[in-house]
């Protein structure tokens, strides 16, 4: 196969892996295999790979690239056409988190849209930098229960500095998830919140 910029050229020096798709139904998380039955393979110069000795079936392959947004195919079948994947260069945001006009040391800072997500941790000085590819984020920023927000746009390659995040009093959402049929608490249910 051959990886490359969504902007065009080649991309060097990515990561592929490939793992075997044992269940129809893919989960939140990249399939995962023991060591002897994962693929791993490097691009080149030219953005090309190659992974051989696989046994027909689907493959999930996930590629990494220093710079560029990593990507999951959850069910490439094999044999088939070579593989092109076009990955997306990313953007950088930088900023400060401060509590009460001091920097927010230890504060997590999220960024999200509707198709990515970033997570980072400030430093000492109240400082962030994460990178996600081009979008609209709402930025979140959470310490304890002190909490602020802020909407970024970010474009392929480029930085967007100079983010202040001014922390408050945190907003709460509480509720039950309860089965339709009996209106019974459900236990263990995962809940996730997106903006």
């Amino acid at each position: 196969g051959r990886i490359v910029a969504r902007q065009g050229g080649p991309v060097a020096g990515a990561k592929v892996r490939v793992v075997p798709v044992v269940s129809r139904w893919p989960g939140f998380e990249p399939p995962s295999a023991p060591a002897e039955e994962t693929a791993l393979a490097e691009t080149g110069p030219t953005g090309a790979f190659r992974v051989d000795g696989l046994a027909p079936g689907t493959y999930a392959v996930a590629v990494d690239a220093p710079g560029f947004h990593p990507l999951l195919r959850p069910r490439v079948p094999v044999p088939a056409d070579a593989l092109s994947v076009a990955l997306e260069p990313l953007g950088r945001l930088e900023g400060t988190v401060l509590e009460g006009g001091r920097p927010a040391a230890g504060a997590t800072v999220r960024a999200s849209s509707a198709d990515h997500g970033a997570v980072a941790t400030c430093d000492a000085g109240g400082q962030f930098a994460l990178a996600a590819p081009t979008g609209s984020y709402r930025v979140h920023a959470l310490l304890g229960n002190r909490a602020a927000a802020a909407t970024v746009t970010l474009a392929a390659g480029e930085t967007a500095g100079g983010l202040e995040l001014r922390l408050g009093p945190a907003a709460t959402l509480e509720g039950e998830v309860v089965l339709a049929s009996s209106g019974k608490p459900l236990a263990g249910a995962e809940v996730a919140l997106f903006p």
